[in-house]
């Protein structure tokens, strides 16, 4: 009866210790970067995204391509874009304690570029969408969001 009562114990410490590694919202952290943020009509905005891992323990991150969804908004909070196509599921990224994970052109990350053709000031918001295995067999989903990144846009002269 005592070894069971031992194993049992063991099992539940066990167990807990998993959860105690399993990251919170904010042991994750967003980042949107753009080349430029002061732009002409009809000029390229390139931009960059990133996710960090700022807690003091690795985290295996599933994910699909592209990790960060990156909306632009207008002067009105109008968002630009419609739609988002995710190119690719199931990546598996393990990011180590305070690393930071810039998803190269092999899987849907990597800079970007998208036209803004009318003056004006623009915010850029990134989500990232990515989900951690809590080593009991469940995924924790996580939906973060970037700080907003202004750009602004003037007329081109033309």
């Amino acid at each position: 009866m005592k070894k069971y009562a031992i194993l049992l114990l063991l099992l539940l410490s066990a167990s807990a210790c998993g959860a105690e590694n399993v990251p919170a919202e904010d042991d994750f952290a967003v980042a949107v970067t753009v080349a430029d943020k002061a732009l002409k009509a009809n000029d390229d905005l390139i931009f960059a995204t990133e996710l960090t891992n700022l807690s003091k323990h690795k985290a295996t991150i599933l994910h699909a391509a592209p990790l960060v969804h990156v909306q632009i908004y207008d002067e009105n909070d109008k968002p630009l874009i419609d739609s988002f196509v995710t190119a690719t599921v199931g990546i598996i990224q393990t990011l180590q304690p305070k690393e930071t994970y810039r998803p190269g052109n092999d899987n849907g990350g990597g800079a970007k570029s998208i036209r803004l053709e009318k003056a004006g000031t623009y915010k850029l918001v990134g989500t990232a969408s990515f989900s951690v295995d809590t080593g009991s067999g469940e995924r924790k989903e996580y939906r973060l969001l970037s700080p907003p990144v202004e750009v602004t846009v003037a007329d081109s002269g033309a």
